[in-house]
């Protein structure tokens, strides 16, 4: 595998699946029917998997694991299967596995919705491919040598394998009986890489039976050396952010980057890879001898490929934005609007990340969303840098001018309309502004009457009228040390920091703005009462519609380890009781559950899995009131299901010994209560804890949130009491 840590143990040219308009591209989603990898529970497969099993090395453990672990991934929402890019790859792996006969009907190829750059493999034939890998991709040929490695894994049995053999080697058996922890799993680390090795040299004899160019496989190691860098490493354009009006002074970027030092010969101590270079050595002591006479880039289609490369490219930066990454996503932008000028996805995308930068800002907590400059190389440095070093009201500007001059461009558009008024009442209250420096003048002109000015100034006569004033010793020296600085510069140095006072200088013809902006911070409702009122009390609130999301069920033992079976039955009856008509709840209430998709159920499918993604979000927020990023599409979902709340919920059941406590310790003051204080500490208690989270999709808010325990068993009725207290909460209304 590419990256084998994720799973150690998991083990017709030009086609017309191309419904996606970049020019308004919103997400990707899968399409047509279901497969039955989604439909089966996993309890089922493991189950069958564990029947049919003839290797005699391979316990009950790596069957629940393993199908379990896969299904999480594949009932996520987050995979792709009949849409344009799953298609496409389809198609590459049947040609470049067509010289084995019969092995492309062995597998199923679909793709992740992740940035990572990553392609994975699993002992049932399934392979799965990254959004974040197509994006690096540089030609259909390296795509098809990295199908042939992971096939590789499948048909060389690598999943497997590798869990006996690390089972092995962490209870030191067989030759690796005796051997110290840290030989041990320096040893693990070896094993991984041979498999990595073989995988590789498998996949070449594969690969080089097609028509693809042999170069295309060092070239294919090569992107995965650099895949921590941006999809392109280009210059980024100290004038991006500027607008007729608004001008970023070039100061603010650092006259160098950071270069990029990564080298082929890396330390692959203790990682599951072996370094590129040791890969490349291989690949080329395995080619040297082989007759090849490949040299095509692309078999398929090339126009097909770079359509597919454009698209995971825009996906990603729907799921960078999610994931608050703002940076990268505006080097993403950046880089795609060369190609895609005018683009709305992409000028919407570049407002909602500056959006998040200044939110953050403003509410001191730009360190959770901020990039280590230390970590950053290339390009994209003087970005990052130029990033962290703006201050909040500098940010704020930056952000509302750009959705301010969005917005008329599309005028009378709700979500534009949304995101500028949020970012004028950040504007209005932060204290970083001075709403009063404002300036009718833009940058360049002030800059321009500034050179005028000095110009023709008297600067002795100005000192001596300083000398000669009654003012102190220390006002004097300030005043005078100002006057200096300012005459000894072009300007650029006194008006630099204050740049962004300049850049709303069209808003600033008449003292309409300003108004504004003083009337919004004079009112009533204060940031901190807005907070205040946010987080009261939500008991009884009224709401007769909602949709219940995925419900999450755990079941352990009194070891503390979750027994996955009883955990997937139990999920099941959860969602089960949420569609029981209570009594007395005025409530309509619909269900959506991973684990009972049926074939026919694409949109509920794409519905989680954008509903999941925006949950994540919401919950990174946490307390801070902001937009998120996917809220235009939740607002679609809202109206699908008529009701804009979604509550989440989570049960998990348990034993566990009680802690001790001073009833315990009075019980010990007398004999005759210590056998019951033993007893009571000894033996374990079944416990549930029911977790509850509601968020309404229109204000991307919280509004309700419960954590219950209870000592007693997780049966039904139990469970149906908690989910009937939770739900009377929501529905009743305040007294």
């Amino acid at each position: 595998m590419i990256r084998f840590t994720l799973l150690i143990c998991l083990g017709l040219h030009g086609f017309l699946g191309f419904t996606q308009n970049l020019d308004e591209f919103r997400i990707l989603n899968a399409s047509g029917q279901v497969p039955e990898d989604f439909l089966t529970l996993s309890s089922e497969k493991y189950a069958k998997d564990l029947e049919t099993n003839e290797n005699e090395a391979l316990d009950d453990n790596f069957f629940i694991s393993t199908r379990f672990g896969v299904d999480e991934i594949l009932q996520s929402g987050k995979v792709l299967f009949n849409d344009p890019l799953s298609t496409y790859v389809n198609q590459v792996a049947k040609y470049a596995l067509s010289p084995e006969e019969g092995l492309f009907e062995k597998l199923r190829f679909y793709i992740l919705k992740s940035n990572m750059v990553n392609a994975f493999s699993t002992d049932q034939g399934i392979i799965f491919i990254t959004t974040g890998l197509l994006a690096q991709l540089e030609s259909e040929a390296q795509l098809a040598f990295i199908i042939c490695h992971e096939t590789s894994h499948y048909t060389q049995h690598h999943i497997q394998d590798s869990y006996v053999e690390r089972g092995q080697i962490i209870k030191g058996k067989k030759e690796y009986r005796g051997l110290s922890y840290s030989k041990r799993i320096e040893e693990l680390s070896s094993y991984s890489k041979e498999t990595e090795l073989d995988a590789d040299g498998k996949g070449i004899d594969l690969y080089l039976q097609s028509e693809y160019a042999v170069d295309e496989i060092i070239e294919a190691f090569g992107v995965l050396l650099y895949s921590y860098l941006p999809f392109a490493d280009i210059e980024f354009d100290e004038n991006f952010f500027n607008t007729k009006v608004l001008t970023v002074p070039v100061s603010f970027f650092p006259d160098t980057i950071k270069e990029i030092t990564k080298e082929e010969d890396y330390n692959d101590k203790g990682s599951s890879h072996p370094n590129i270079k040791k890969r490349i050595d291989n690949a080329i002591d395995l080619i040297d001898y082989r007759e090849s006479k490949g040299q095509l880039l692309f078999k398929v289609s090339e126009d097909d490929f770079k359509r597919v490369r454009d698209l995971a490219r825009f996906e990603n930066i729907n799921l960078k934005l999610a994931s608050r990454d703002y940076t990268n996503a505006i080097y993403d932008i950046y880089i795609l609007q060369k190609e895609f000028q005018d683009n709305y996805y992409l000028e919407v995308s570049l407002m909602k990340a500056l959006y998040g930068l200044s939110k953050y800002k403003n509410h001191r907590r730009y360190s959770e969303v901020r990039k280590k400059l230390r970590k950053i190389e290339g390009e994209s440095y003087r970005l990052h840098a130029f990033i962290n070093d703006l201050s909040k009201g500098q940010m704020n500007v930056l952000a509302y001018r750009n959705a301010y001059d969005l917005l008329q461009k599309y005028p009378d558009n709700d979500l534009l309309i949304r995101y500028k008024n949020d970012l004028k009442y950040e504007l209005a209250n932060n204290e970083d502004i001075s709403l009063n420096k404002f300036s009718s003048l833009s940058f360049l002109s002030s800059k321009d009457s500034l050179i005028n000015l000095t110009e023709s100034f008297d600067i002795e006569d100005s000192i001596q009228r300083i000398d000669d004033s009654d003012l102190s010793k220390y006002k004097k020296i300030k005043l005078k040390k100002e006057l200096r600085s300012l005459l000894n510069s072009d300007g650029d140095s006194y008006l630099d920091e204050d740049f962004h006072y300049y850049g709303l200088a069209d808003l600033m013809i008449d003292d309409e703005f300003i108004k504004e902006l003083k009337e919004i911070k004079d009112e009533d409702v204060s940031e901190n009462e807005r907070i205040l009122l946010n987080s009261k009390d939500t008991y009884y609130l009224g709401i007769d519609s909602l949709v219940i999301v995925d419900p999450f069920a755990a079941v352990s033992g009194g070891n503390g380890k979750e027994k996955l079976p009883q955990s997937e039955n139990k999920k099941i009856e959860l969602s089960q009781i949420y569609e029981t008509e209570f009594q007395n709840l005025d409530l309509e209430v619909s269900v959506l559950d991973s684990k009972s998709i049926s074939q026919l159920d694409i949109d509920k499918y794409n519905n989680l899995g954008l509903i999941n993604l925006w949950f994540q979000e919401i919950m990174s927020h946490d307390d801070l009131d902001m937009i998120s990023s996917t809220h235009d599409q939740m607002t679609m979902i809202s109206s699908t299901y008529g009701t804009s709340n979604f509550l989440f919920s989570g049960i998990d059941i348990f034993k566990a010994k009680k802690q001790f406590t001073n009833a315990h310790l009075l019980g010990l003051l007398s004999v005759y209560f210590i056998p019951v204080v033993v007893a009571d500490l000894v033996v374990s208690k079944n416990y549930i804890n029911y977790t509850v989270i509601l968020i309404d999709a229109d204000n991307d808010q919280i509004r309700y949130r419960e954590n219950i325990e209870m000592n007693n068993k997780g049966n039904y009725k139990n469970m149906t009491f908690l989910i009937y207290h939770v739900l009377y909460n929501i529905n009743s209304k305040s007294i």
